[in-house]
């Protein structure tokens, strides 16, 4: 009993402590977006903002719209000036739509631009003042190794995946208000099954960037066999030594265990994300 409470506390302070990192490098990242450019910053917040409210507002232009209808075919309204009023609030909604959409990532590109100049200076200037030895050790290689895999484009999307998972939240808590609106009963049927589904969601994301995580070594190994295999520099020695069916191997034999590894997240994703969705359709429907 004693030995299951401590490693229940054991796994508590786990998830405290990751979810305490992912807060501190999340203010990190922030507070260098800012620092970078904070006019980009703000604009793809109000954009987020303006995107998140859009569907909520085409259901109540839609409803508007499909109740104006029915009450023209019923003879309670004379003039269709009621229906294009409706029409015009739908064409206006989907312009902005559209041109947010595009303003957005236009943004977003700005963003990542401004972001590799940043973080590349940043990395060429850290790595000039260090020692020969850091670069001999291969927990800095592996450091490296992060960092040369596109950093800016990484921080840029971890800001529009956020504001991304911001826009879903605010669509979803909108819609869902309408839904309450018109049927109150819908929340009876929509928490318990939230709830479990977002659960399931963060423990999926927690196993991804685990094994992600822990193939940086992997990685390393992979891009140094590919070089070796393909890079002009390498050519004759290739060519004179031979080394091709050893390195070939080795590399296919990672190549083989990154598959089996993203198998073993595809299959209980696909089964969970279908055990979810069968009973959400029926509670929309």
């Amino acid at each position: 009993m004693n030995n299951q409470q401590s490693t229940g506390n054991e796994q508590q302070l786990t998830v405290g402590k990751k979810m305490r990192q992912v807060w501190a490098n999340g203010r990190w990242i922030v507070r260098l977006v800012w620092q970078t450019d904070r006019w980009l910053l703000w604009g793809l917040v109000g954009m987020t903002l303006v995107l998140s409210i859009l569907p909520a507002a085409l259901a109540v232009v839609v409803r508007g719209l499909v109740n104006e209808v029915a009450a023209v075919l019923a003879g309670e309204s004379e003039t269709a000036a009621g229906l294009l009023l409706w029409l015009g609030l739908g064409l206006a909604v989907t312009l902005v739509e559209t041109v947010g959409n595009l303003i957005n990532r236009y943004l977003g590109q700005r963003l990542n631009d401004e972001l590799n100049l940043r973080i590349t200076g940043d990395i060429l200037a850290h790595a000039a003042r260090l020692d020969v030895a850091y670069f001999e050790n291969p927990r800095f290689q592996d450091m490296m190794e992060r960092a040369q895999q596109n950093t800016a484009q990484r921080f840029s999307r971890f800001v529009t995946n956020s504001l991304a998972v911001l826009t879903n939240l605010l669509q979803v808590f909108s819609l869902t208000l309408i839904l309450v609106v018109i049927e109150p009963l819908v929340m009876a049927a929509l928490v318990p099954l939230a709830v479990p589904y977002f659960w399931f969601q963060w423990r999926l994301a927690q196993a991804r960037f685990a094994k992600e995580d822990g193939r940086v070594t992997q990685r390393r190994w992979t891009h140094y066999f590919v070089s070796r295999l393909t890079g002009q520099a390498h050519a004759s020695a290739v060519k004179l030594l031979n080394p091709w069916p050893l390195l070939r191997q080795k590399l296919f034999e990672l190549m083989r265990q990154f598959r089996d590894q993203s198998r073993q997240l595809y299959r209980p994703a696909l089964g969970g994300n279908s055990l979810f969705a069968v009973p959400f359709v029926p509670v929309f429907f």
